[in-house]
Formats: structure tokens, C-alpha cells, sequence
């Protein structure tokens, strides 16, 4: 019986076996093993268009091999991303640099893995496990809008794709339902939108405020209230349309078409192109500091009235308190007339003639 049950076990063990089996022999690997030489493929596993993601485990000349738990996700999740290896020590053309210099990897941290989803690279903390990795993984697969801290970044990551939606926060945090759509609509439209998030507080559009941002219907800046702009990115000129909130958003991108977008040109010349840019907004003053309250009045209590005997009596001490001041004033006189040297009492000095002085017996 014993024999007829394990070969049962076995017959029904082989084909899970051949499952596993067929994806890294028969389907050949889920790695792609990518030549740092090769810029057409870099930039499609740094910059990945049309919703790819890749993750990408990092190995150098002294250190070669990749974890399994690497490997095992790349089964586990080949249908989400692709996975690839690069040695992130070889310099990449062009700029001379490494994979670790370009991005800021923490090569400490082993293994060395990061995701780039076309919005950003972020590197993987440390995990020890698959089931750790593969969370981490399908975290940092979630395309989240780019953080625009400064004008570069808002021209090189936003003006220049085809099409970027920028937020522009109302000087706070988004709530956790618009974060959450955000980051869904960004995945939907991966490769397609590029999705962007401003400070409004601190930055404002160049044109907010004049005529131009009035016909794309951008509302004025008001604490707490969040906005947006989609750009789109012409030969020559440029588009734009605000939404009216971030609740419609999601409606919006999905009725937006490009002949409803405004041509952002300039106003006293309609042939030229607007000039777009992030302006910093001048601080604001501190308020100024409340003035302490005053000082309640100090309370002098009335002076207690002295009886005719105890009024005689201070009087008498005040008269003997000035004579030994008077007294003490003539004192300090009298000696300092005396010159200097002079210790003798009296400066007469009676001589006695012995023959005019003469004593009888």
C-alpha cells in the first residue's frame, strides 16, 4: 500500500514540476541580461514607455551571481514587469558614468535592486526574502506622480513629454482618496501622460494670473484648494486646459480632446510662443508677534498712621541720626587740614627760656 500511494505521489508531482520547469528552460529565461554598452537598451530599461516597468538587479565584476529570491520573483511577477541584470560598476557612453553614480544607488545595501516605471527609478530596500522582494517590487511599480521641486524639473520632466498633467497642491498634503486615484489614473495612462505634482505655495505658473491662464480656466491659488493643468507638448507651441477639481479628473482625461486645449502663446504677439516656467513665490512675512500683556498696576498699600508719642519718638531718632552725621562731616575736616606728616595735635610750640625762667630755692 505504502508503494502504491508514493507512486501515485510521484505521477502527480510531475506535472507541477513541469510547470516550474518550463518557464526558466522550455520558455527560456525571465532575465534579461542587458550589455552596458548597449544605449538603445538602457534608455528602453531607464526611461520605459508604454506602461513597461522593469526591475532590475544590479551585479559587478567582483561580485557575480543574483539572488534566487530575484529570479523567483521574475516567475512569480513576469507577467506584471520585466526583469533584467546589469552590471551598475561599467561606465555607461556618453556621460562616463556608472548605473550607481547616475541613479545614487546604495551599493551597501544587498542586493542592489531597483524599478523604474517611466515616472521614476527608485532603488529596493535590503529584503531577505521572495515574499519581501515581491512586495517591494509591485510598491515601487506603482507609477506615482513625479515631485517637481524647481523650474528644471518642471521643464525636462513635464514640458518635454508629450503630454504631463501637473497638480498643483494648495500649499498641503493630497488626501489619501485623491493620492490613491492619482496613482491609479497614472497607471492607466502610463506612456501616454506623464503625471506631475507642485507645491502651489511655494511655486506658481508663469502665466497664472494674466489673460492666458484665464481662457485655459485655471482658478486663482487658494489655500487648501488642489488643481490642474494638462499640458501638451506641439512641434512649436504648446497646449494647455485646467481641471476643475481633482474629483473629475478622472473624467476629464477620459472626454479631454487636443481641440480643446488652449495654444499657450504670447499675448501682445499671438505668432510667438508663450514662455512657460515655475516662479517662486515671494515668503510671506511671519506674523507679527503678539505684544505681551501690561503689567498690572503694582498696589502701594496706604502708609499706617503713627500715634503722637511714636511720631515724637521717630523725630528724636532722625535729630540724634543727623547730629553724629554733622559731628562725623567736622571731624573729617579738622584732619584734612593737617599737612601731610605732621602727627603733632598742635602746631604752637611754647619755648622756655632758661634765664629768663629762673626757680628760687
Amino acid at each position: 500500500l505504502t508503494y502504491v500511494d508514493s507512486k501515485v505521489l510521484t505521477v502527480v508531482a510531475v506535472p507541477v514540476v513541469a510547470v516550474v520547469v518550463s518557464k526558466l528552460v522550455l520558455g527560456g529565461s525571465p532575465l534579461t541580461y542587458v550589455d552596458a554598452r548597449d544605449e538603445a537598451m538602457l534608455r528602453r530599461v531607464f526611461f520605459p514607455t508604454g506602461g513597461e516597468v522593469w526591475a532590475v538587479a544590479c551585479e559587478t565584476s567582483k561580485e557575480h551571481g543574483i539572488p534566487e529570491s530575484f529570479e523567483s520573483a521574475a516567475v512569480r511577477l513576469g507577467d506584471e514587469m520585466k526583469f533584467a541584470v546589469l552590471d551598475c560598476g561599467a561606465k555607461l557612453p556618453g556621460s562616463g558614468r556608472t548605473t550607481t553614480q547616475r541613479w545614487k544607488l546604495r551599493s551597501s545595501e544587498k542586493p542592489v535592486v531597483f524599478v523604474a516605471n517611466g515616472a521614476q527609478t527608485s532603488q529596493l530596500p535590503a529584503t531577505r526574502s521572495e515574499y519581501d522582494l515581491v512586495r517591494e517590487l509591485r510598491l515601487a511599480a506603482i507609477r506615482r506622480p513625479l515631485e517637481v521641486r524647481n523650474d528644471e524639473t518642471f521643464k525636462e520632466r513635464c514640458l518635454s513629454k508629450p503630454k504631463c498633467l501637473l497638480v498643483l497642491r494648495g500649499g498641503s498634503e493630497l488626501e489619501p482618496a485623491a493620492v490613491k486615484k492619482l496613482d491609479a489614473l497614472a497607471g492607466v495612462h502610463a506612456g501616454e501622460i506623464q503625471f506631475a505634482a507642485v507645491d502651489a505655495a511655494e511655486w506658481r505658473l508663469s502665466f497664472e494670473g494674466f489673460e492666458i491662464g484665464d481662457r485655459i480656466k485655471l482658478r486663482r491659488f487658494e489655500a487648501g484648494a488642489h488643481r490642474a493643468v494638462l499640458f501638451k507638448n506641439a512641434s512649436n507651441f504648446a497646449s494647455a486646459l485646467a481641471v476643475k477639481s481633482l474629483g473629475a479628473l478622472d473624467a476629464f482625461l477620459a472626454s479631454v480632446t487636443d481641440d480643446r486645449l488652449v495654444t499657450l502663446a504670447k499675448e501682445d504677439d499671438p505668432d510667438a510662443p508663450l514662455d512657460l516656467a515655475l516662479i517662486k513665490r515671494p515668503k510671506r512675512p511671519p506674523p507679527p508677534r503678539a505684544k505681551p500683556p501690561p503689567e498690572p498696576p503694582k498696589v502701594v498699600p496706604p502708609a499706617q498712621k503713627l500715634s503722637p508719642d511714636e511720631q515724637r519718638e521717630r523725630e528724636a531718632r532722625r535729630r540724634d541720626q543727623m547730629d553724629r552725621e554733622t559731628a562725623n562731616s567736622a571731624f573729617v575736616a579738622e584732619e584734612a587740614d593737617d599737612p601731610p606728616g605732621d602727627d603733632d595735635d598742635d602746631d604752637s610750640v611754647i619755648e622756655l627760656d632758661d634765664d629768663v625762667l629762673e626757680l628760687d630755692d
